[in-house]
């Protein structure tokens, strides 16, 4: 689940990459289809991605407890904020990037459910013989 949950971090922080340099050409380019809110997002998502697969890595390394809590929450919440952020009508997120957090709130929700099994949560158990 965590070598999972690791690519998934990796493959949202490519993609934010990417969604900065398409941003970039667009604003050069003299469209419409960019404002703050997409430069924010994206830097956010590619450095929080980042973050998050040096987290999976401790975890996977040490079996460390508190990276894998940082995880789970991250992964609980993040589905629930992209959920908010798609269907609210005026946060300021051209239509494309909705589309983009759509498919991100997508990949997060299998990451979410895997985290909450008790099988992957037993294995950064304070107790290991516990359960």
């Amino acid at each position: 689940m965590m070598r999972y949950a690791g690519g998934v971090f990796a493959f949202l922080a490519g993609v934010s990459a990417l969604t900065l340099v398409a941003a970039a050409v667009l604003q050069i380019a003299g469209s419409d289809l960019v404002n703050w809110v997409v430069w924010v997002r994206s830097a956010f998502y590619a450095l929080g991605g980042l973050w998050l697969v040096a987290l999976v890595r401790r975890a996977r390394s040490r079996a460390d407890r508190s990276a894998f809590v940082r995880i789970r929450l991250i992964g609980i919440l993040a589905p629930l904020g992209i959920a908010a952020l798609v269907v609210s009508p005026d946060s300021g997120y051209p239509a494309w990037m909705k589309v983009e957090q759509a498919c991100f709130g997508v990949l997060l929700l299998p990451v979410a459910l895997g985290l909450l099994r008790p099988s992957v949560a037993r294995a950064f158990s304070r107790n290991p013989l516990a359960g």
